[in-house]
């Protein structure tokens, strides 16, 4: 089923039934990481959103201004967002703050895998791939 762009769907049940939630925001998601009880979603015009309970979610400051594609989820308190024109923000306190990494890059991330919170990779325009 659809909402709307701006809505997350839930299910309690292996994905038989879905219930929507709403969100703060207009924008298009593009990406989910849930991890223990905090979930971190990843949209357009640098949409971050963060949820503490799986059924509430609420904007975040993403340290960006460009349309962000992958979330992950590093630890506790540790997460990692990507996107459009290189842009990479992480959060240390479970996503109540985000501040801006240099990726180095002006390519686009799609992509992000955490082998553990220190071994990071992130995957890119043009076969470009990232690994901390």
């Amino acid at each position: 089923p659809s909402t709307g762009v701006a809505t997350i769907l839930q299910s309690g049940d292996g994905g038989v039934n879905w219930v929507p939630r709403e969100t703060d925001s207009a924008n298009p998601l593009f990406a989910v990481a849930h991890g223990g009880t905090t979930a971190h979603v990843a949209g357009a015009v640098s949409t971050l959103l963060r949820s503490s309970d799986g059924t509430t979610f609420a904007l975040a400051n993403p340290a960006t201004t460009n349309a962000l594609f992958a979330v992950e989820i590093l630890d506790a308190n540790r997460a990692l967002a990507a996107g459009a024109i290189g842009a990479l923000a992480r959060t240390d306190d479970g996503g109540r703050t985000w501040s801006r990494v240099e990726s180095g890059t002006t390519d686009s991330l799609f992509a992000i895998d955490a082998v553990d919170a220190q071994r990071v990779w992130v995957a890119g325009d043009f076969g470009l791939v990232l690994r901390s």
